[in-house]
């Protein structure tokens, strides 16, 4: 096969099949399971392979590591003559033949690590929980879908840091606007988000609407509701991780709160210190697990810089919804500068 694959390729070409219809059946399948999220440049703009993240968990972040997608491997490789001299042709195809087994073996331990975790007893735990939760929210989209939930404003509650100000400037119309991609996960997800949890004490969401209207009669689902509405929303740094056992460890960038959540693929990501991850913990029954918007920002992130500085200033926090809706404009802006790569399951 090794050999096989720098022969001339049969479509007629010119090139080898390797840089040829190989190639082109690999991107087309990374494609099928590879959406596009977020990971910083470096500074001379081209893309910072080394802090590429993949997605493995459902809508939670984990690593690729050093791992590179096949077109930022290979592009200069498709415009080699073919008639070079052989030795030089025998070492580009040495050099791409380690390459090519350094990504089998990283895969296979991939696949090796998370069927381990698979086996232990709270990774199983973990993985019922996110089933209800998913269910939950499946349900949630149905009936905001349906047009059987309203969101309403309440004029006379305020925002937190809006509580010491008069009536008067309270009253001031402020309008926030804010465009969701619904093409991407992330965008779905924040759009969501908007409706189905409590973003701010002014406005109803359904997971309220659930609980009163009694949606749920089992025990388990509706403790599950009231975890949901308690969950918290924030800009988190990554402390730690524990691999083997499926453990991250995240603070609170504003609050100081830490948590220990499950997540299989964050706990697998070498370059946690490089990143922020805005997401939504949820605690049930002793497990904790991120949901939500899950958008990733890079550290040297100039305007994540700013914001932090100027929310920590500031005597009151400004209410989630305040701040999901900065931190999204903004991740609007830089989500093409990011890339998160997927491996296969």
């Amino acid at each position: 096969m090794a050999d096989a694959i720098y022969s001339p390729c049969p479509c007629g070409s010119g090139k080898k099949i390797k840089w040829c219809c190989y190639q082109k059946d690999r991107n087309a399948q990374k494609e099928e399971t590879a959406p596009a999220l977020p990971v910083p440049k470096a500074e001379n703009g081209d893309s910072d392979v080394s802090n590429v993240v993949d997605i493995s968990d459902t809508g939670n972040i984990s690593n690729a590591s050093d791992v590179n997608d096949a077109d930022d491997d290979f592009d200069v490789s498709n415009d080699v003559d073919d008639d070079d001299s052989d030795d030089s042709d025998d070492s580009d195809d040495s050099d791409d033949s380690d390459d090519d087994l350094a990504l089998d073996l990283y895969e296979m331990g991939h696949r090796f690590r998370r069927f381990m975790l698979m086996r232990k007893p709270h990774i199983m735990a973990y993985c019922r929980t996110k089933k209800m939760h998913a269910e939950i929210i499946a349900s949630m989209i149905n009936v905001y879908d349906s047009g059987k939930f309203k969101q309403k404003v309440n004029p006379d509650a305020a925002e937190p840091h809006l509580s010491k100000v008069s009536r008067k400037e309270r009253n001031v119309l402020t309008l926030t606007h804010c465009e969701f991609d619904l093409e991407t996960t992330v965008g779905m997800n924040s759009f969501y988000e908007m409706f189905i949890y409590k973003l701010s004490p002014t406005m109803n969401c359904i997971t309220e609407d659930f609980i009163e209207k009694r949606r749920y009669r089992r025990p388990e689902k509706i403790e599950f509701l009231h975890s949901m509405l308690d969950a918290k929303l924030g800009l988190y740094e990554i402390t730690g991780v524990d691999e083997m056992e499926g453990y991250a460890f995240i603070k609170d960038v504003f609050t100081g709160a830490e948590f220990t959540i499950t997540d299989v693929g964050l706990s697998g990501n070498m370059h946690n210190d490089r990143l922020y991850l805005f997401t939504r913990v949820i605690s049930y029954r002793g497990i904790s697990f991120s949901a939500g918007p899950n958008m990733v920002f890079a550290k040297t992130d100039k305007f994540i810089q700013f914001f932090i500085r100027q929310q920590l200033k500031k005597k009151r926090k400004e209410s989630d919804f305040y701040v999901f809706i900065k931190l999204y404009n903004h991740y609007l802006t830089v989500k093409d500068e990011v890339q998160v790569k997927e491996l296969p399951l």
